[in-house]
């Protein structure tokens, strides 16, 4: 997602910018340093203002100003950002990174646009319906549909409950339940089960059917998983792969479009241009079928099961 587009316009010759370790770096003819998680730079708003008190620099806020700058994506210090007349567009919470995906492909930032990143993460999520990062939500006002409404006596013998549970696809996989309420009753947390996508009401709880209708449910809960799970990592690795081929197909394409003789490296190998369209669907090939099989480790979506 975009966070901030930043450029230099200063008297430094070059400028270039990278994000490692938690810390931003501008580089023209001095090195600044930015700690993220450092109180004078723990939002983009002050992160930003921050930025634009520096001499050449300008700094344009587009994500909400109390994003944490902790979520920011990483940039590779051997692959930098031209900040030098460039405008630059700083990018968050993705699952994947500009250094990941230039360190894989050797090549600059700038050759990474930052919506393949949002179109890798929507790509994993549509196909799996989960998330793959640790997220957080307050005292959220749900709209109760009909259709996500069930009945689930699972996990309780002969209690015939009935419309005792719910489904909330969008926040696959359910982790914790910090608080309920339904309809204006408060509903105990630990009398509810999380199962997956959905939340169970148990005979124990302060009601025990869910009443469709407009914000007639309000949650705090967490959802997703890890960053440094195995399903976090997976989803890392083919957000990468989706990514690196969006690169390969559009600066083939530039290539062809100017009959350009060069060569270029993809993933440290060295690619001549009158060789390099079938050497290049070899190497996506091979991607495909990485990402295939991460899909498969990952499952798909989940549909529904009424009873």
């Amino acid at each position: 997602m975009r966070a901030f587009t930043i450029t230099y316009t200063g008297a430094s010759l070059t400028c270039t910018a990278y994000l490692e370790g938690g810390t931003l770096y501008l580089v023209d003819s001095q090195t600044r340093s930015f700690s993220l998680a450092h109180a004078d730079f723990n939002t983009l708003t002050e992160l930003i203002a921050a930025i634009n008190l520096i001499t050449g620099y300008t700094a344009t806020l587009i994500a909400p100003g109390t994003t944490a700058s902790t979520e920011l994506n990483e940039i590779s210090s051997s692959h930098t950002a031209n900040l030098k007349s460039t405008l630059y567009t700083m990018t968050y919470g993705n699952y994947t990174s500009p250094k990941k995906v230039c360190d894989f492909l050797n090549v600059s930032a700038n050759d990474v646009h930052y919506s393949w990143l949002d179109d890798a993460d929507a790509d994993i999520e549509t196909f799996t319906g989960k998330k793959f990062k640790s997220t957080t939500i307050t005292s959220q006002s749900i709209d109760v549909s009909r259709e996500k409404i069930a009945t689930c006596n699972d996990y309780e013998a002969y209690v015939g409950l009935r419309s005792n549970a719910y489904y909330l696809e969008d926040y696959a996989p359910l982790v914790t339940l910090s608080a309920l309420t339904i309809d204006g009753i408060t509903v105990t947390p630990s009398y509810t089960i999380l199962d997956y996508n959905k939340i169970i009401l148990t005979s124990n709880a302060e009601t025990t059917v869910f009443i469709p209708g407009k914000s007639k449910m309000t949650v705090t809960l967490s959802y997703g998983y890890a960053v440094d799970s195995t399903e976090g990592k997976l989803a890392s690795e083919y957000s990468t792969l989706f990514v690196a081929q969006k690169y390969s197909q559009a600066s083939f394409s530039e290539d062809k479009s100017k009959g350009s003789s060069a060569t270029r490296h993809h993933a440290g190998t060295v690619y001549d241009v009158s060789m390099e369209f079938s050497e290049e669907k070899k190497t996506e090939r091979e991607w495909s079928r990485r990402m295939k099989d991460i899909k498969t480790a990952l499952g798909g979506r989940m549909g529904y099961v009424f009873t």
